[in-house]
């Protein structure tokens, strides 16, 4: 894991945000890494400053670093869907917790990847084992895999080692959107079209699961 500090144009001006890179990326990051956590945070991240955390990691390293960074003035994390950083923390009056900022990227958008088929077909898995390969070819590429779709399967399902208790998960958080109606239907895949348009702002490749066939209902996402 690599911490970096970079500026971000936002609509507040440029904001210091420390970046979160995994080095590994086939590796699942270990909770071990937090005993020298300190350790690592660069020299020239200045708490007397707002901070913004961004990058993919999990929640415990986020908490940790929201902890080493607990006298900054404020902490915002990085929400990818959005575009937004919500702050979590603060002391001083212009921002509040749960205030977003909106961050302004210029870069041309990634690559997006539309993956459909029949259920049970493998979109999962092809969709994991495709992201897993490129990062193999080019560690410094930036993939993400967007789910645009209601079964409860995730990368999670794939990465769990007990198969019994994944496969359980997955029933136990399977949502029949596709039966709540058109409009639910429509709010559904529209917030999913902007997620993967703000997703591409940042991401070089971005691998959608649309979860089954391309239908009607999913036109917003093959606009993205």
């Amino acid at each position: 894991m690599q911490l970096d500090v970079i500026q971000l144009q936002t609509e507040l001006g440029i904001c210091q945000t420390l970046t979160i890179t995994l080095t590994e990326p086939r590796d699942l990051i270990k909770p071990s890494i937090l005993s020298d956590l300190k350790s690592k945070i660069p020299q020239d991240l200045d708490l007397n400053q707002g901070v913004i955390l961004y990058g993919i990691s999990p929640i415990w390293l986020y908490g940790c670093l929201i902890e080493c960074c607990r006298n900054a003035p404020w902490i915002a994390c990085y929400d990818v869907w959005t575009q937004k950083a919500v702050v979590v923390k603060s002391n001083v009056q212009k921002l509040a917790v749960g205030d977003t900022i909106s961050i302004i990227f210029n870069r041309t958008p990634g690559m997006a990847i539309l993956i459909g088929g029949p259920p049970d077909s493998g979109k999962t898995v092809f969709s994991y084992a495709l992201s897993r390969s490129l990062l193999e070819k080019d560690k410094s590429l930036k993939v993400f895999i967007h789910r645009a779709n209601w079964d409860g399967e995730g990368n999670w399902v794939l990465e769990m080692s007990d198969r019994q208790v994944a496969t359980q998960l997955k029933k136990e958080n399977t949502c029949p959107v596709h039966e709540l109606g058109k409009e639910m239907m429509k709010n559904y895949f529209g917030y999913h079209a902007k997620a993967i348009k703000n997703i591409r702002d940042v991401m070089d490749i971005v691998l959608v699961d649309v979860g089954g066939k391309v239908q009607d209902e999913k036109k917003p996402i093959l606009e993205q």
